[in-house]
């Protein structure tokens, strides 16, 4: 990648709209960034990194809406109704992470099994509360 290029340029001065090689004012960072890391690997060799922050992101999501349906469940005073919209919400979540990772280059092995394992838990945890293992 050519810093330096990179640095001397002026989203400003680039054209608006288009086709090809043309960045719009509104996305000028976003584009150039995908544009120089998918000429650095090749076409798809990476996921690029706005969509590794947006897997990031609902991962982590995911991951305060399970601490939140732990303490639920250590919890006396909660029902098993009074949880179900937080368990709805972890099986969505997981639901929509899995159709992101989709999306994922195939190259980022380490990043995708964290994500998968992270769906895979919350998956789980839903599965368990409707199947009613904590009945009873």
């Amino acid at each position: 990648m050519e810093t330096n290029r990179i640095l001397e340029t002026n989203i400003a001065e680039l054209p608006v709209s288009g086709s090809g090689n043309r960045v719009e004012k509104d996305n000028g960072f976003k584009e150039i960034l995908e544009r120089e890391v998918s000429q650095i690997g090749g076409a798809g060799a990476a996921t690029p990194p706005c969509a590794r922050v947006d897997l990031l992101a609902r991962s982590e999501r995911i991951l305060d809406l399970l601490d939140a349906y732990a303490r639920d469940l250590h919890t006396p005073s909660k029902t098993l109704r009074d949880m179900e919209p937080l368990v709805k919400g972890i099986q969505e979540e997981a639901g929509a992470l899995e159709r992101q990772l989709v999306d994922m280059a195939p190259g980022d092995t380490e990043l995708g099994n964290v994500i998968r394992e992270v769906a895979v838990i919350a998956s789980v945890a839903a599965f368990k509360f409707y199947r009613g293992d904590y009945m009873g």
